[in-house]
């Protein structure tokens, strides 16, 4: 019984999950995470970032582009109550060191330039992620764990 309370507990500490992208070949993908929870929805309003917890379960190793760059990058779009396409004009790189993506959560950080204040301080948030590499070496995954306003 202990033992059962233990793990209970263990798998209620863990962070939410609001996606999984397991097998993800570095190519680029749109990855819907859909209507963002209603705190996550309320900090947007006055944001002038937004902050996306990402989660890699193993190491990611990147491949050089032709010039010779590596990266990981994260874009977002919310779509809002009336479905425009509103997406961010910067992006965030998940960090990296001599090509490699240590395990671990990292919170990236980007613009909210180019997603109008009115959509942000909406009520609803329809939130599509794109995602791009410079490339992998092999497949990986990762989770985002939350979304929210700064």
């Amino acid at each position: 019984m202990i033992l059962g309370l233990g793990l209970t507990t263990l798998g209620l500490a863990s962070e939410p999950c609001l996606v999984s992208v397991r097998k993800y070949t570095g190519i680029f993908l749109w990855v819907k995470i859909g209507a963002l929870p209603a705190a996550s929805g309320k900090s947007l309003a006055k944001a002038n970032t937004i902050l996306i917890d990402v989660t890699f379960k193993q190491k990611a190793i990147l491949k050089k582009d032709k010039g010779g760059h590596e990266w990981f990058t994260f874009i977002l779009v919310d779509q809002g109550g009336d479905w425009k396409w509103n997406q961010t004009s910067g992006s965030a790189g998940v960090p990296f060191s001599a090509g490699v993506i240590k395990p671990g959560k990292y919170t990236l950080t980007l613009p909210v330039t180019g997603i109008p204040r009115s959509v942000l301080s909406g009520t609803k948030h329809y939130i599509t992620l794109g995602v791009n590499t410079s490339g992998l070496s092999a497949q990986t995954g990762f989770d985002v764990n939350r979304i929210t306003g700064k």
